[in-house]
């Protein structure tokens, strides 16, 4: 996308990559990072060198026919101001896709996966070992059980 500069004010212009520059001006008007994006004193309407957030400032500017309420970053990166990355909506996080994973004869042993090649033991996410039965598996589960859980864990095969 090209850069466009669009004056909006007779006192500062606002570029389409989030850029606020004083009229007749190439350096950007200096900013201050705030934990909702940056802020930059602009002299604007009655409230003139208010502090304004640079996205409300650049969304105003290039959706003129739009109400302001809350200026999203869709990438939520705060210090990007560029046009096409801020929106109106909320932008939703998408869940990560997992795979399903097939349970060891209907889930006999705890911490015990059935894969293609055998069957695998895991404990807090954490890989201990392949094995060619869920038994073995089991029992791998069972030794790191203490060191993970203390000796309330629950095993697969109790003493």
């Amino acid at each position: 996308m090209n850069n466009i500069v669009l004056k909006i004010n007779p006192c500062f212009n606002v570029s389409s990559d989030g850029k606020i520059f004083p009229n007749g001006s190439n350096v950007e008007l200096p900013a201050k990072e705030t934990k909702k994006g940056l802020k930059v004193k602009v002299p604007f309407g009655s409230k003139a060198n208010e502090s304004w957030l640079i996205q409300d400032l650049v969304y105003a500017s290039f959706n003129p026919d739009k109400e302001l309420s809350t200026v999203y970053h869709i990438d939520g990166n705060p210090l990007n101001n560029a046009i096409d990355n801020l929106t109106l909506e909320k932008p939703t996080k998408q869940k990560p896709e997992f795979r399903k994973q097939r349970k060891c004869e209907e889930g006999k042993y705890r911490g015990v996966v059935e894969t293609k090649t055998g069957f695998v033991a895991r404990i807090n996410g954490v890989h201990l070992g392949s094995f060619s039965t869920p038994e073995e598996a089991g029992r791998q589960y069972d030794l790191n059980v203490p060191m993970v859980y203390g000796p309330k864990g629950v095993l697969n095969f109790p003493k």
